[in-house]
């Protein structure tokens, strides 16, 4: 007979591709009555558990690396290792960081649909002042050294231009930078937290302060609001970016410079790190029709549907190596692929750093109201380590 299913899609303009094909789903696959549920991504850690309460979670639905493994322990999703068993969605094919992110105490509780490095792992310079500043582009061999030599020389206060902008402003795009160094946020076991504990996160953290505080190469924190529009409009010369924005800069940007963009510089011993933020999509726990369920999580995490989201959405690549170097996706921009050579080197692996008692919101919080002054130099470099350290 027929069969009943919903499926919970995010809302973003970005984020079409998810409704196109649950869709595209439902018409070759007549037997099922699907209902396409539209759940801002702001809303839907909340209503994940307040559904779960009420038994009233839709059969398939996303999730985000900061709130899943806390759905997951209170019992929302249902674990698929048996189904993936069953029925090979291909999973050699998604990067070890992802599928990482999608298990909590060894259980599988979705498929990725989204790996992305963090919001600060890749550079975008403007072409024209470093051409008129007769500097030679970056590449991706450069070095956290070099980096600060080429914003210092970029740094121009006469044109109001300030040589970067970075900030590790959330504790996991901190690891990405200590990771770097070749420390880390957490300790292994996700049961401490090092920001001032480990020497070598100590060593990224002080890099990253003296940006501002001793050259003062970035925005004040005053001009924290309007750092997003700063190098569209030619205020910083080289942005530090997300992978993802790298379709959206063509448009912003247009033709007002020429501009290029390399990966995040290495660190001190060769390292390169990274935050693995995945998407995640999952069954209900309380699902009538698993296998159905099923076939449509592999959809929405398959290659055709993460290269057509790339195109026809401007999405970022998705979870799967064979996206990333799919030759309409690398014709979009030739970062992918070497970002995808970078994520498959076996030395820079980046899982995300998820506190072993789960409470993300709760650290995120602290981290962002102690560290920011220091950051911007309101607050002396030790105090405020040690202030978010004790918070954290």
């Amino acid at each position: 007979g027929p069969i009943s299913l919903r499926i919970a899609v995010r809302t973003e303009p970005n984020n079409e591709w998810q409704t196109h094909w649950a869709k595209d789903w439902m018409t070759k696959n007549p037997n099922v009555d699907l209902k396409i549920e539209q759940v801002a991504y702001a809303d839907m850690a909340q209503k994940q558990l307040a559904q779960l309460a009420t038994g009233t979670m839709q059969d398939v639905f996303y999730s985000g690396i900061k709130w899943f493994p806390y759905s997951a322990a209170k019992g929302v999703m249902m674990p698929l290792d048996d189904l993936v068993k069953g029925k090979d969605p291909g999973m050699t094919d998604f990067f070890d960081a992802a599928i990482a992110g999608c298990k909590l105490s060894g259980k599988l509780y979705g498929l990725p649909s989204e790996l992305q490095t963090g919001n600060h792992t890749h550079i975008v310079y403007n072409q024209d002042m470093v051409s008129a500043k007769g500097l030679t582009s970056p590449t991706d061999d450069w070095s956290t050294d070099d980096f600060l030599k080429f914003v210092i020389a970029l740094n121009d206060k006469t044109k109001k231009v300030y040589g970067t902008d970075y900030i590790p402003d959330t504790y996991y795009d901190f690891a990405a930078l200590a990771r770097t160094w070749g420390g880390d946020v957490l300790s292994s076991d996700g049961k401490k937290f090092t920001l001032a504990t480990d020497p070598l996160a100590v060593q990224s953290a002080q890099w990253a302060y003296d940006l501002r505080a001793k050259y003062q190469l970035t925005p004040t924190q005053a001009e924290a609001s309007t750092v997003g529009a700063m190098f569209p409009a030619g205020q910083v010369a080289a942005s530090t970016v997300g992978i993802y924005a790298f379709i959206s800069l063509v448009k912003t940007v247009a033709d007002k410079f020429k501009w290029g963009g390399v990966l995040f510089p290495k660190g001190p011993t060769g390292k390169r790190g990274y935050e693995g933020f995945v998407v995640i999509w999952s069954i209900f726990s309380g699902s009538k029709q698993p296998d159905t369920a099923f076939d449509l999580v592999a959809l929405e995490t398959s290659k055709d549907v993460g290269v057509w989201s790339v195109i026809n959405d401007g999405y970022q690549p998705s979870a799967r190596k064979s996206v990333w170097a799919d030759p309409t996706v690398t014709a979009v921009s030739p970062i992918f692929k070497r970002t995808l050579d970078w994520m498959s080197n076996g030395t820079d692996q980046g899982p995300f750093p998820m506190p072993d008692n789960l409470r993300f919101s709760e650290l995120e919080d602290k981290y962002a109201n102690l560290s920011y002054p220091m950051w911007y130099g309101v607050t002396a470099f030790q105090d405020g380590l040690n202030q978010t350290q004790a918070a954290c």
